[in-house]
């Protein structure tokens, strides 16, 4: 998947280094849309030309957002004007063997035929596509109105149901916001959280929203001696955290890096360096 622009600055970065480093001997898929997708086919794609050529492999372009049909059977043909390919015994165009277009999610039976169509009508051989079912699984809900009966894919994404990771950190502790946002998902349903998050349920309504993008946060509780507060943040390499503990009683706190101090009443203020290796660990302020 090329969601590496937040490490490289770029995608061509990461996708030569897939081409000449991680698979330099072996044909494999590349999820394409987490950005820009038709930037990455029209403009990335032929900086790349010579390398794609010069493996012995099939590099297949995915689409995964937007609608398939139009996404894949566009792809085929930007790519005939790129790559090039042969014209086989029956009249139709077969692409460059070192390319093909792939949309391995939510192909029905329908949208098979579709593509296929499309492609025959303009010339291009079915084999230029590989195509999945995905999410959409074999499970269906069967619908009853009056006297005709369908059945409606029943898949992860019915309920929203999918784990993405958000969040990652450099070798010195820098944080990386992960995320997707492609432009082919006009409807925005792929769009990921950014960083850090926090989920809220508002009580009254019961309605829930998230806040992403996150390097602090903050809480307070009421506790017999009063009410104790924590605030802590991340800048850069550094972690802070800010403890007000109520007089009359004491706070244990736990630093990423793992120092322990017992704090009495008043306003504490405690740093740390931040790295990646102390991710497991959590500045936990303990009331006593």
């Amino acid at each position: 998947m090329c969601s590496n622009f937040a490490m490289d600055g770029d995608e061509i970065t990461h996708i030569r280094r897939l081409l000449t480093e991680v698979y330099p001997h072996q044909s494999f898929s590349m999820v394409s849309d987490s950005y820009d997708y038709w930037n990455l086919v029209d403009n990335i794609l032929p900086q790349l030309k010579d390398e794609i050529l010069a493996l012995g492999v099939c590099l297949s372009i995915r689409g995964d957002s937007g609608d398939p049909v139009e996404v894949i059977t566009e792809t085929v043909f930007r790519l005939w004007n790129i790559f090039g390919g042969t014209v086989n015994s029956k009249g139709f165009k077969v692409l460059n063997p070192h390319v093909k277009a792939l949309y391995g999610d939510s192909i029905t039976p329908q949208r098979c035929q579709q593509i296929y169509e499309i492609l025959e009508r303009a010339g291009f051989a079915i084999n230029n596509v590989a195509l999945g079912v995905g999410s959409f699984s074999m499970q269906c809900l069967e619908m009853i109105e009056s006297d005709s009966k369908s059945y409606a894919p029943y898949t992860r994404d019915t309920f929203g149901i999918a784990v993405k990771a958000t969040y990652a950190e450099g070798c010195i502790g820098d944080p990386i916001m992960i995320y997707k946002n492609p432009k082919t998902d006009s409807a925005h349903f792929k769009k990921s959280q950014r960083g850090c998050c926090v989920v809220e349920r508002n009580p009254i309504t019961g309605d829930y929203s998230y806040r992403d993008g996150l390097t602090w946060a903050q809480a307070h509780t009421q506790t017999p001696y009063g009410t104790a507060r924590a605030h802590w943040k991340i800048e850069g390499n550094a972690f802070e955290l800010t403890v007000e503990v109520p007089a009359g009683t004491s706070c244990e706190t736990l630093l990423p890096d793992g120092t322990e101090d017992i704090l009495t009443e008043g306003t504490h203020v405690l740093r740390c360096k931040y790295r990646a290796s102390y991710a497991d660990k959590a500045a936990a302020p303990a009331m006593k």
